[in-house]
């Protein structure tokens, strides 16, 4: 494809050429504009669409886990689409991750991103966010947990 746009840009840039003998600066904007390829579908915003299937499992995984582990997840929610958050109580970081990473059913074995989120008008200020990946099915989810300025918070091994 690129041989081509490059093939079509170096006929036209012949073309000017030929027909002024220079290539003038205002052609060099006619040539970028024609190499390239555009139709209606590529003006359109690329946004992907919630995939209902996906939602329904990763609901029923939610119910699962919040099951398992019901003296730790406080809630569960599906948000923007199809992306699942746990959230848990500070004491059941270690357990719950220990769970998500070594279930058969889970192999969240990835962590991908720890953040942290401050919201001064709550008792329990600081917002701890654990997103971690399951190469295996293919999803992500983040699980949520919170704490305040004075208590020591146990993240735990990963590895």
């Amino acid at each position: 494809m690129a041989g081509l746009i490059r093939n079509v840009g170096l006929r036209l840039a012949s073309q000017a050429v030929a027909k002024n003998g220079v290539a003038a600066a205002s052609n060099v904007g006619a040539l970028r504009l024609a190499s390239t390829a555009t139709d209606a579908q590529s003006n359109k915003p690329t946004i992907r669409k919630p995939n209902e299937t996906a939602r329904s499992h990763l609901s029923d995984f939610g119910r699962y886990v919040a099951e398992c582990l019901p003296k730790y997840v406080q809630k569960v929610q599906l948000t923007s689409g199809d992306e699942l958050e746990v959230l848990i109580a500070p004491e059941g970081v270690v357990p719950v991750l220990q769970f998500l990473k070594d279930h058969h059913q889970a192999q969240f074995a990835n962590l991908v991103d720890i953040a942290g989120m401050d919201v001064p008008s709550r008792k329990y200020r600081f917002e701890v966010i654990y997103s971690i990946l399951s190469l295996r099915y293919n999803s992500c989810i983040r699980v949520k947990t919170y704490t305040d300025e004075l208590t020591l918070f146990n993240s735990g091994e990963w590895g």
